[in-house]
């Protein structure tokens, strides 16, 4: 090629191309605006305790009791308004509670069966 011509983009190796086909500019993802969420009511002023936080959409329903069998113990977690109890002691998380159980971090929702492992399942 003579001096002074710039190669036409599409005749670089082919290398180049997946780098900037890779770190090319994508378009972005509009930001959508969310109505503003109301703010809960306040404690009722005769015990001064904090309100309870919502729940989560993926946390278990109230009153439910999940069962495991672990090293051949059957293990029972019931959901509480403010935790998960077990063996008479209310715990902030199901990971608390695997923890409690096997000595090792767990995922709780992982460990009491709620979710799976596996992608897509």
């Amino acid at each position: 090629m003579s001096e002074g011509v710039e190669p036409h983009p599409l005749s670089a190796p082919a290398p180049a191309l997946r780098f900037v086909a890779r770190f090319a500019k994508a378009p972005r993802a509009k930001a959508t605006k969310t109505p503003p969420v109301a703010e809960s009511p306040a404690a009722p002023s005769g015990n001064g305790a904090k309100p309870a936080k919502a729940r989560k959409a993926k946390a278990p329903s109230l009153g439910t009791t999940l069962v495991r069998t672990w090293h051949g113990r059957q293990l029972q977690v019931r959901v509480l308004e403010r935790g998960y109890e077990y063996d008479g002691a209310v715990y902030k998380s199901l990971s608390a509670i695997a923890k409690a159980i096997t000595g090792a971090h767990w995922n709780g929702r992982l460990f009491w069966g709620l979710v799976s492992r596996r992608k897509g399942r």
